[in-house]
């Protein structure tokens, strides 16, 4: 939840109470009015319209807090599962020195080891790296196009020249 969001709905809560006790007060003046040997009939259908203006008032700003408390309530439970899911992921490194989320192999529950992009899983997002179409012996982020060095394992990723007595100019 955010700071802002709770502001607006105490201050629309404190609106509608506000324009419920207004209402109150406009009632017992309809009835003081009512209750005068000749009553004023247009000034209490005025006072009439400006309660039920009031009551239609607080009802839109019942629902506005309803539907605020809605979005939070799911913008929470969404936050719960990704935590949940998060605690399956360590931090770790590839062989090249990238920093990439690794799923734990004990906590797996079948899943096949692999990998998720740093930048995304900040962002509340798991977006699985798949091999890296346009460089050699990376995983890259198809979601945010982040490319992270790891070695096919075969090699450690490092070529060393060939040492030869072949000379090209010769």
């Amino acid at each position: 939840m955010d700071l802002a969001t709770i502001g607006n709905l105490v201050g629309i809560a404190g609106m509608s109470a506000g324009g419920l006790k207004t209402s109150a007060e406009f009632v017992g003046t309809v009835k003081e009015l009512l209750s005068s040997p000749k009553p004023d009939m247009i000034e209490v259908k005025k006072l009439i319209a400006e309660v039920y203006d009031k009551l239609i008032a607080a009802k839109e700003a019942q629902m506005t807090i309803h539907d605020t408390l809605m979005e939070l309530q799911k913008d929470e439970m969404k936050q719960q599962r990704f935590a949940a899911e998060a605690e399956r992921y360590a931090l770790t490194t590839t062989d090249m020195g990238a920093l990439i989320y690794a799923l734990l192999p004990e906590k797996a529950g079948g899943q096949p080891v692999h990998y998720l992009c740093p930048q995304c899983f900040e962002d509340q997002v798991k977006s699985v790296l798949q091999p890296s179409q346009a460089r050699f012996n990376a995983l890259s982020c198809n979601r945010c196009n982040g490319c992270f060095p790891k070695s096919d394992g075969r090699s450690g990723a490092v070529t060393v020249p060939l040492q030869s007595d072949w000379d090209p100019f010769d």
